[in-house]
Parts: C-alpha cells; structure tokens; sequence
C-alpha cells in the first residue's frame, strides 16, 4: 500500500489570527468589478456611510459578533486577508484551493471571481445561506491566511495522494491546525514528536468526515436557520457537521496511515 512521506508535508506553525472583514448593502452603486464598494482600499479604510449605506467594518482576532450585523441591509461581506507568514499561498495555490472547496461545495460557485491577487473574497448573505455553512466559507478562506501549511497541505492530499475532501481536512487539521476552536472539525495537531510520529500514530475520526461530507450535500437539511433572518449569535458549524454523520455512535477512529485505503475512498463518497 501506497504510504504517506513525510517529506510531501509541513508541519503548522501555530495560527495567525488577523481578521479584516466588511458588511455592506449589495445596493451600492460605486462597486468594483469584484462587487467591493470603490471606497475600500486593500487595508479596508473607507467612509462608514457610503451613498446612504452604512459599511460596518470589523478588525479583531476571529467572527465574533458577525452574525448579530448581518442583515437585509448589510446583505454582502468582503473579507481582506492580510499577508500571511511563510509559507505564502501563491496565486496559482490559491486558484487550485478555491477550485477544490468550490468541486465539494465548501464554497460558493462565485467565489472563482474573487479579486484573488489582492486577496480580496465577496460572500453573499442574502442566500439562504446558513450561519453554519457561512462559517465553512470563511474557514476555507481564513486557512489561506492563517494557516498557510494547511492550504499546501491539503493541495498535496488531495492532488497527489487522491485523498478526497473531507478525510484530507482530518488529516491536514492534524498536521497544521493548533487552534482547533477556530476548526470546522475538532482535529488539531500537537506537535508532539513531529510529522512522522503524528502518521504512525495519531488518529482520525472519519465518522467527523462523513458528516462534514453530508453536511456540504444538503447544508439546509442539517442547519435551516438563514444568515440575514437568524436572531443566533452562534455559528455550530461544528455541532452540525458532527450531527450530519450517518456513522452510528459519531466514532470511528483510523490511524492516520491507513487512510490511503482506497476502499475508505470510496466508501466516504457512497450514498
């Protein structure tokens, strides 16, 4: 069997946590090519009142608070990231990972148009989009910033090893993430021993990528609260992706190199 090298791999570094976000009305009429008010510049400074629209900007260490300033009114978000440290995401890596959350509806089709050289990504709230799989949004695009390993991580599982989507993030959390509090999944990594102690010994829970998998095929079947109308200030992006597992008991633990079986493949793909 095929095995996991070490050497294909970074271990994380511990996260950057920067957040630089804007809500805004999608009823501006001086909005770039990119649906971003003309106002913003790259470090997001601009008018709080714009053209009678009020844009509500936030800078802070996570989202906090966003969903209590979503509304009919304020319907678009524009997250700026910021430069991440080393290793940077290139332009090319970028393009690749939105192409791969977008094939597993991790993110929205529209994301492609994103002003990817200014690191620069719209979201659209007046959707029926759900706070929990806005949360899944913004993660996929935080990583690119935050925790630039899990990014080239992920690209290496899934590009080389043909790993698919969801059991990858298990695997690239455990490799990358520390702040498992900021996470979709409650994967981290401990950096006990370093990247070849954590493939010959740690563990994934594929009953956590089975519901993350269910969850992005029918997101409203498992989350039916809608952005703009929910009074909620939480997200439970993470209660819901655990409560979307068909995997009886919400347990099924797997070393982490064992899962290049290609039964395991296809059986998260099944049903």
């Amino acid at each position: 069997m095929q095995k996991l090298d070490v050497k294909d791999f970074l271990l994380g570094k511990g996260e950057n946590h920067n957040v630089n976000y804007h809500l805004y009305s999608s009823k501006i009429e001086s909005l770039d090519k990119f649906d971003i008010p003309k106002s913003l510049d790259k470090a997001g400074k601009g008018p709080k009142c714009y053209e009678g629209s009020i844009i509500s900007s936030h800078r802070g260490v996570c989202f906090t608070g966003l969903l209590r300033n979503i509304s009919k009114t304020k319907n678009r978000l524009v997250y700026i990231l910021n430069k991440s440290r080393s290793p940077q995401v290139s332009e090319d890596e970028k393009i690749r990972w939105l192409d791969i959350c977008v094939k597993a509806k991790a993110l929205p089709d529209y994301i492609r148009n994103s002003d990817i050289k200014r690191d620069r990504y719209v979201i659209k709230l007046d959707s029926p989009l759900s706070p929990s799989l806005l949360y899944i949004y913004i993660t996929c695009l935080r990583w690119i910033q935050e925790c630039p390993e899990f990014v080239k991580n992920m690209l290496i599982l899934i590009d080389k090893y043909r790993i698919n989507f969801y059991t990858a993030w298990l695997v690239a959390s455990c490799f990358s993430v520390s702040n498992t509090w900021h996470n979709i999944v409650p994967h981290g990594c401990c950096y006990r021993g370093g990247l070849a102690s954590i493939i010959d010994k740690d563990e994934v829970n594929i009953a956590a990528a089975r519901g993350f998998r269910n969850f992005l095929k029918d997101p409203t079947k498992y989350d039916k609260r809608v952005c703009i109308k929910s009074a909620d200030a939480t997200f439970l992006a993470e209660t819901n992706v655990r409560e979307a597992s068909d995997i009886f008991g919400g347990n099924f633990l797997m070393n982490i190199s064992r899962i290049l079986d290609s039964k395991l493949n296809g059986a998260m793909e099944s049903g």
